[in-house]
């Protein structure tokens, strides 16, 4: 169980921690080729190598000189990050709730997931690192300053960087400075969206803000948009996706109509490959 003063945490928290325990999880550390003592997998042998290290077995079996490979758990080190922006101040009668309400419970629940599994959590806005507890991340969390993008920050090479926010209302300049603000890392972007938001139900005079052009955010007719907006919108999405497959990671969008634990589970799922 999480190490966690629960009388400190406020009911958002220990609704995340309850939200958590109903995911079954492992240990989520990954394996490396390495020093061990648990065979992972042959490769060839290299010249210059001891030949002590052959397999003569797996070799004549395989005509062809192999080494085994041990491997080693090591635990993943997470980055962690939390849009805090009026972009998220978005409700409709299909959501379960505010997408920034929705964004907090799967990120706080997330983090007690991988603080569960004994990952290395640490805050991308501040570079702070948490083990095992979740009421110290919640508490640094609250006072980091509110924007619509995470700071450029070093993060060790290798490591995952989750992000959590609203991605596509921030437009080609959103997406600009995640490409040049990530090197050497797993990229994972969490789009949170509201169904109203993908499906573009609207008809008649609306006010948009976000994703189409200035001049089109006031229209008497918002049906005559919406092939533009869905087309921008997808554009997006899949430039997006495309970014976090080079970084190795994933672009996930939830809508705040599914069931919390569902996409937590489903988020987890995806991270613990």
């Amino acid at each position: 169980m999480l190490k966690t003063n629960y009388a400190a945490l406020p009911p958002l928290v220990l609704n995340c921690i309850k939200l958590a325990s109903h995911v079954q999880t492992g240990a989520h550390k990954r394996l490396y080729a390495g020093a061990g003592d648990e065979f992972y997998q042959y490769r060839a042998y290299e010249a210059g190598e001891s030949v002590a290290r052959i397999d003569w077995r797996a070799s004549a079996k395989q005509n062809k000189p192999l080494v085994r490979q041990w491997r080693q758990l090591q635990t993943q080190k997470v980055y962690v990050w939390l849009q805090q922006s009026k972009l998220l101040d978005v409700i409709s009668a299909k959501a379960i709730c505010s997408k920034k309400e929705y964004a907090e419970q799967v990120f706080y629940s997330l983090c007690a997931l991988l603080l569960e599994g004994q990952e290395e959590v640490t805050l991308l806005e501040s570079g702070q690192l948490f083990k095992q507890q979740l009421a110290p991340l919640y508490q640094a969390q609250q006072v980091l300053p509110a924007q619509n993008l995470p700071a450029l920050r070093l993060v060790k090479q290798g490591s995952h960087c989750l992000l959590f926010g609203d991605f596509l209302s921030l437009g080609e300049e959103g997406l600009t400075s995640i490409q040049t603000s990530f090197f050497d890392t797993q990229l994972f972007l969490v789009q949170i969206s509201d169904p109203e938001e993908v499906s573009f139900p609207f008809k008649g005079a609306v006010e948009f803000k976000g994703l189409l052009e200035a001049s089109q955010q006031e229209a008497l007719r918002a049906e005559e948009l919406k092939h533009q907006y869905m087309q921008k919108r997808a554009q997006l999405k899949n430039a997006y996706q495309g970014l976090c497959q080079k970084k190795s990671g994933a672009f996930i969008e939830l809508s705040t109509s599914k069931a919390l634990e569902e996409s937590v589970l489903s988020l987890y799922k995806v991270l613990s490959y």
